[in-house]
């Protein structure tokens, strides 16, 4: 498990850097705000969401996450609406605007990708396309423990 961590440890920079690079990329090519994306993103995610669940999800302050969620439902990203069963509970939701950003960028994506299989071999598009699937799998399941139990312990 040690070499394991020690693996882990020295890939993480690289992939956060590369991850990074990438949303920021697109986000600037959008002309929205890297966390305005990941507001929408999550919101999207989650199909709707209340401001505590959301900036619970996002590891921000409410009040920062408020601020953004304001911003983007006036610029028609975001919508909010109470909800039906607790009249003082507000609902937030993907608006119009937020559903053409979202579409445009999993086509800005899909662009990405076919430029990254232009110049990697037909086997390692596969594995590449796995070790994403698998990635994908396990941070759902950790996801479901976050949900479940809190956050993750915090680093000391």
């Amino acid at each position: 498990m040690d070499e394991s961590l020690k693996r882990l440890t020295e890939i993480f920079p690289h992939m956060m850097r590369s991850y990074h690079s990438v949303s920021s990329s697109l986000s600037k090519s959008m002309d929205v705000p890297l966390n305005h994306m990941r507001v929408l993103m999550n919101v999207d995610y989650m199909g709707s969401c209340t401001l505590v669940k959301l900036s619970s999800a996002l590891g921000m302050a409410a009040s920062t996450a408020s601020e953004i969620v304001d911003k983007m439902v006036n610029e028609g990203y975001l919508k909010r609406e109470l909800n039906e069963k607790n009249r003082r509970q507000v609902i937030i939701s993907v608006g119009q605007k937020g559903k053409k950003f979202i579409n445009g960028f999993h086509e800005m994506v899909r662009k990405h990708f076919k430029n990254i299989f232009e110049i990697i071999s037909p086997s390692n598009r596969e594995k590449f396309c796995r070790a994403y699937e698998v990635l994908y799998e396990i941070s759902k399941d950790i996801d479901e423990y976050n949900n479940r139990a809190g956050k993750i312990k915090k680093i000391k």
